[in-house]
């Protein structure tokens, strides 16, 4: 048997060397160029789970975004928005002055944030549950006052940054963007003994000061939450955020009467683009980091994307200033 192997392997390599039989390629898979968006040259596999600011996730939205045949013809062919999701995190801190400027500089047509009510009553953009992104350990925003949250740093796990990057409040977000985008304000609900009339103050106090805005979102997952915004300023538009696969979709757009919903991409649907449409409501889609997230979004309707990667996509939009 060995001598047989040894033979035969003789035999192979002859004619390969006679050229009478191509040799295998060193991979089952090659990059293929389909149309002016090209094939990713490498197979389509989930993404290590790393954060987007770093420099390995920068480089694989590069590749997966500057080699995509799956936009086309969903993208190109239909006009949809391209909203900033937190500014520019991959860049700059999220939910900053210096993150939402550099978003102004990538062609998008929004820019969403987050806000939520210190202790004092002030609402300030922020989005995580504790201060840790901040340098404030696992203490709440409305557990610290204004002047406790501006000695932060929302800037702590971004080293290379060289100044410090404040807490913003919402007043200050709004004279820096209002009128140069459009503005997505996402009222962040969490639970506690006085959640409830905590939440009805946040929403209160953003219908009030939104309301003079000249183009403004106001977005939440509570049904609730909108329907006091509704109430205090019923002329700025309502975003009710949604997970596709959990109950309950009509009782939520009765209770908050919003005119769009906005949907998370994962589990999303041509089937759920349906439903909402029917209900007459225009369907948005967060959070679209992908080129297959943005196939499902656009395939389901969405008119609008929410995207850390508003960048890349506003780029291959030719939207980029």
């Amino acid at each position: 048997m060995p001598g047989r192997r040894t033979k035969r392997k003789r035999q192979r390599r002859s004619r390969s060397l006679n050229g009478s039989s191509p040799s295998r390629p060193r991979s089952s898979w090659t990059a293929t160029a389909t149309s002016t968006w090209s094939t990713p040259a490498f197979p389509d596999r989930r993404p290590a789970k790393h954060t987007l600011g770093c420099r390995r996730c920068s480089k694989a939205q590069s590749r997966k975004f500057s080699g995509t045949s799956e936009l086309t013809g969903s993208v190109e062919s239909n006009h949809c928005w391209v909203i900033a999701h937190r500014g520019a995190p991959r860049r700059y801190p999220e939910n900053t002055l210096a993150g939402f400027d550099q978003a102004l500089r990538f062609g998008c047509d929004g820019i969403e944030f987050d806000v939520q009510l210190s202790r004092d009553g002030i609402p300030v953009v922020y989005h995580d549950r504790t201060l840790a992104r901040a340098g404030g350990g696992l203490r709440r925003v409305h557990q610290l006052d204004l002047a406790e949250l501006r000695r932060l740093d929302a800037g702590t796990r971004f080293p290379a940054a060289r100044r410090r990057h404040r807490i913003p409040t919402l007043d200050e977000v709004l004279d820096r963007l209002n009128g140069r985008t459009r503005l997505l304000v996402e009222i962040k609900t969490r639970e506690g003994a006085d959640a409830v009339e905590r939440h009805r103050e946040l929403a209160t106090k953003v219908a009030q000061t939104v309301e003079g805005a000249t183009q403004a979102w106001i977005l939440g997952f509570d049904a609730g939450v909108l329907a006091t915004v509704a109430g205090v300023a019923p002329g700025v538009p309502r975003v009710l955020n949604v997970r596709p696969l959990l109950p309950g979709l009509a009782g939520k757009l009765r209770r908050g009467a919003p005119q769009v919903v906005s949907a998370d991409v994962r589990g999303l649907s041509a089937a759920f683009g349906r439903r909402v449409r029917r209900r007459g409501r225009s369907l948005w889609s967060f959070t679209c980091n992908t080129p297959r997230q943005v196939r499902t979004a656009r395939d389901a309707g969405a008119a609008a994307l929410i995207s850390d990667c508003a960048d890349w996509l506003a780029g291959q939009l030719g939207r980029a200033s």
